[in-house]
Formats: C-alpha cells, sequence, structure tokens
C-alpha cells in the first residue's frame, strides 16, 4: 500500500490485458486501468494478452465489492453495475 494525504491505496495485480496488468485499489474505489471498462475489458489479442487470465483476474475483481470503478479511459462504472451488465464480468462468474 502507498499513503498519500491520508489515502491508502493499494495495487492489486490484474493480469490478462498485459501480463503486468494492475488495478490501484482506494478504499472502495478501484482504478481498473485496461482491465475492466464500462461494458467491456481490456482486449487480449495482442502480445502478452490472455484471455483466461483476463477471466481469472475478472473473478478476483467481482469479490471487490461494489464501489466505483474508473477505466484508463472511457465512463467510469460500479463493480456491482459490471458484474450485473458485462458480459465479460458474467462469462467469468460461470
Amino acid at each position: 500500500a502507498v499513503a498519500v494525504g491520508g489515502l491508502s491505496f493499494v495495487f492489486r495485480h490484474t493480469p490478462g490485458h498485459t501480463p503486468g496488468g494492475c488495478c490501484i485499489a482506494c478504499g472502495a474505489t478501484i482504478f481498473s486501468g485496461d482491465t475492466l471498462f464500462c461494458g467491456d475489458v481490456g482486449r487480449t489479442d495482442l502480445p502478452g494478452g490472455h484471455y483466461e487470465t483476463l477471466l481469472a483476474s475478472l473473478r478476483k475483481m467481482a469479490g471487490w465489492g461494489d464501489g466505483a470503478v474508473y477505466p484508463g479511459h472511457g465512463e467510469a462504472t460500479t463493480l456491482a453495475g459490471e458484474r450485473e451488465r458485462n458480459q465479460w464480468m458474467r462469462e467469468a462468474l460461470l
């Protein structure tokens, strides 16, 4: 964890889009980079990407509560909403 001005940021390894992919958690808020987007996920067809690894990361993320998700680009979402509407998150949870 990294503390900044009274906030604690935890780096969580979420490979799949890239081998070293990470999300950053601050309380219930997640900065997901290119792992998870609103209604989508990061590509796995580029060098270093791996679909099954990404699904494993999404399974892990699904247990991180219901908080806000701020992806690397695009609109913000919530983990609760992505568990409900995101086809890849739903596939990961089968």
